[in-house]
C-alpha cells in the first residue's frame, strides 16, 4: 500500500489533534476539507467516499 494513501488520514487525525489542543474559536475546518480534496487526488472513489465521511464524523 503506497504511504500517500495514508495523507487523508494523517490529515484527519492532525485535525483532530488541533482541535483539541487550541480554543473553540480555532477551527479544524481546514484540515478535515484539505483530507477529502487530497483523497480525491490520490485515492480510488470508494476510499475517497469513506474518507470524506469520516471528515464530517470527527467534527464536534
Amino acid at each position: 500500500m503506497k504511504v500517500s494513501r495514508w495523507l487523508p488520514v494523517l490529515l484527519i487525525v492532525g485535525g483532530l489533534a488541533f482541535d483539541f489542543g487550541t480554543p473553540p474559536r480555532y477551527t479544524a475546518a481546514p484540515f478535515l476539507a484539505a483530507a477529502t480534496l487530497v483523497a480525491a487526488a490520490l485515492c480510488s472513489l470508494r476510499a475517497t467516499m469513506l474518507r470524506a465521511s469520516l471528515a464530517p464524523v470527527t467534527r464536534q
